[in-house]
């Protein structure tokens, strides 16, 4: 899979979680993203960033394999405490774990792991990873 190919399968299958405004990477921000901002309420950030690629076969046609990481910030109200950022990272971990994605071609997602930010002026963060590879 190309690059490109990964980008747009990876969002196509973000398209399909409806937990909260989703705001992706390198793209205008979606009004919906805004008016939760506007709101105090839910949002979060989609972003992919790969890694290195390595010939998963070496014939007279390698298959290069492209790994990286879904990386999703989950952006909540700063005083209701944890757990509305908990309950979507909960349903994204469902979306997303262990997930064989082969609209295009062969790519999956492994296991998710939460990283804590905390709060800032605005927001409550809680952050996730999700590794992926594809042939």
């Amino acid at each position: 899979m190309s690059p490109e190919e990964i980008r747009q399968t990876l969002e196509a299958h973000m398209v399909g979680w409806l937990g909260a405004p989703v705001a992706y990477d390198g793209q205008a921000t979606p009004p919906a993203v805004t008016a939760a901002q506007d709101a105090g309420t839910p949002w979060v950030r989609f972003t992919i960033a790969p890694s290195a690629t390595v010939n998963a076969s070496i014939t007279n046609r390698p298959c290069p394999r492209r790994a990286g990481v879904i990386l999703i910030q989950i952006f909540t109200a700063r005083n209701v405490g944890t757990s509305p950022a908990r309950t979507l990272a909960s349903s994204l971990v469902s979306h997303w774990e262990n997930q064989n994605l082969t609209a295009i071609g062969p790519l999956w997602t492994l296991e998710a792991s939460e990283q804590r930010v905390g709060t800032d002026t605005n927001y409550y963060q809680l952050n996730l990873s999700i590794p992926y590879r594809a042939d």
